[in-house]
C-alpha cells in the first residue's frame, strides 16, 4: 500500500500544527519515567510504521535502531524536550527523526 503525497503531507502538517490544548514537551517531562518512555516510544513507532507503509524500509530500520537499540535516541529527545518545553512532542520527535534518518521519500519515489 502506497500513500499519496497529499496523505503524507497532511499527516506531516497535522504533526507540526499545535492545537490550543495540545500536550507539550513540558507535560511529557512531568510524567513518570515509564509513562514518558511509553509516550515517546509510541510516537517514534508511528513514524517508523509510516515509513514501512510507504516502502521506505531503510528509514524504518534507521528509526527503530536509533530509538529502540541505542541510548542516543532517547537522550536526544529528552534534551530537545527540555530545550523546547512548550512545543508538541510529536513535532519535535518527527523533526529529530528526520535529522537522524533523513526526510521521508516523496510518494512514488
Amino acid at each position: 500500500m502506497r500513500l499519496s503525497t497529499f496523505a503524507i503531507s497532511a499527516m506531516a502538517l497535522f504533526l507540526l500544527v499545535t492545537p490550543a490544548r495540545a500536550i507539550t514537551n513540558e507535560n511529557v517531562l512531568s510524567m513518570s519515567t515509564e509513562q514518558r518512555y511509553t509516550y515517546m516510544a509510541a510516537s517514534v513507532e508511528m513514524v517508523a510504521f509510516m515509513a514501512s507503509l510507504t516502502g521506505d524500509t531503510e528509514r524504518m530500520h534507521c528509526i527503530v535502531n536509533w530509538f529502540f537499540h541505542s541510548d542516543s535516541g532517547t537522550a536526544t529527545i529528552y534534551n530537545a524536550m527540555y530545550e523546547f518545553p512548550q512545543r508538541t512532542p510529536q513535532a519535535l520527535i518527527y523533526l529529530l527523526i528526520n535529522r537522524q534518518c533523513g526526510e521521508p521519500a516523496a510518494a512514488g519515489q
